[in-house]
């Protein structure tokens, strides 16, 4: 059984302290290091440092049961306002991807395949993993009004199919036009997108694909 360590250095012995440990159900195998929060009232009750399945040292955050219910009350607050002007969203985005905004193109490309927005850290994992911002020419090829992707996303999920979409299309083509395949496609990151999007009400990209589920 792991013994607890107080910042004091003296072993933890308070039994609601240790209750509090064991509810947390920290049980990875290949935990290296555990920092656990000194207050029960804390959102934050403990980070742990684990080994992946890539031999690579990984940080896990452990939040309150209330702290995760107040974070998905938000994000279906968030989703259900999206919900109401979805339709005039969209119409709203296809213009300005239309216009050139290169915001706009990524938000389009979401809304018809439901892929992630993507982030810096895509690329950086032992098991490389894509977004609609981290795509590369690579990943896309474009045939009259048809877009073709294949790429591997989260979780190591391959995304392998096409869309019939003119406006994607004609968006699209301009930006995979000289690329290297290893070059990523769009210029614009994830918060980029996110700032466009928050100008239609306090949304995040994020909220876009649980509407799809």
């Amino acid at each position: 059984e792991a013994v607890w360590i107080d910042e004091d250095g003296k072993v933890v012995k308070d039994k609601k302290t240790l209750e509090r440990i064991k509810n947390l159900k920290i049980n990875n195998p290949t935990t290296v290091e555990v920092r656990v929060a000194a207050s029960p009232e804390d959102n934050l009750q403990a980070i742990v440092w684990y080994i992946d399945k890539h031999g690579k040292k990984k940080r896990q955050y452990v939040y309150t049961s209330t702290h995760h219910t107040e974070k998905q009350d938000a994000k279906f607050i968030r989703c259900r306002e999206l919900a109401k002007i979805y339709d005039p969203v969209r119409k709203a985005v296809e213009q300005d991807a239309k216009a050139g905004i290169e915001e706009a193109k990524v938000l389009h490309m979401m809304f018809l395949t439901n892929m992630r927005v993507g982030n810096g850290g895509d690329i950086k994992t032992t098991v490389k993993a894509y977004g609609a911002t981290t795509l590369q020419a690579r990943h896309l090829k474009v045939v009259g009004n048809t877009v073709l992707y294949r790429f591997v996303g989260k979780s190591g999920v391959l995304w392998n199919s096409r869309i019939e979409d003119a406006t994607l299309a004609k968006a699209l083509k301009p930006l995979l036009e000289g690329k290297e395949k290893r070059e990523r496609i769009f210029s614009v990151r994830d918060a980029d997108v996110n700032r466009y999007f928050r100008q239609c009400g306090d949304f995040s990209s994020r909220d876009i694909r649980p509407l799809h589920a």
